[in-house]
């Protein structure tokens, strides 16, 4: 009994690295802040994102290092059904909508109150090394959003 526990375990751990290792976004990607613009800033000092596979989609948990030296952790569950997640860690109630055109594009529209504010668009470089985000829109506050994050993969 305990052997087929154990090797129950293994094939479900190969399983989950392989399926992994499958999605070209499942990786650890850091914020490349040199690279990086923020329009109303400020940028963060940094940011790394891990994406693992969930059956049916993604999930990302961001850890950031704010510009005032806090950091905030934001849980994401890509499901890419075209209905509304909540954004579990973020500073106000923010849901979004999930869609994946092809395998290296990620899209998402945000809504706070019931509107609309940003609509953000993730794609991966051709060689699978890098990942643009692009936002746009407008914040809490009505100002205009145009922020572009790049990413490295660090594994």
């Amino acid at each position: 009994m305990r052997s087929a526990v154990v090797i129950a375990s293994v094939v479900m751990f190969g399983l989950t690295m392989s399926a992994q290792a499958g999605d070209p976004m499942a990786g650890t990607w850091k914020l490349d802040v040199a690279r990086s613009h923020y329009s109303p800033g400020p940028l963060p000092k940094g940011q790394t994102t891990i994406f693992e596979t969930i059956p049916h989609g993604l999930r990302a948990i961001s850890t950031t290092l704010h510009a005032d030296g806090k950091t905030t952790r934001i849980d994401t569950v890509f499901l890419f059904d075209g209905k509304d997640y909540e954004v579990l860690g973020a500073a106000v109630k923010t849901m979004r909508a999930y869609s994946r055109p092809t395998e290296r594009r990620l899209e998402w529209t945000a809504r706070e109150d019931g509107k609309i504010t940003t609509k953000t668009i993730s794609e991966l470089s051709a060689d699978g090394n890098s990942r643009t985000v692009t936002t746009t829109g407008h914040d809490a506050q009505g100002r205009t959003v145009n922020n572009v994050q790049v990413y490295d993969r660090v594994r």
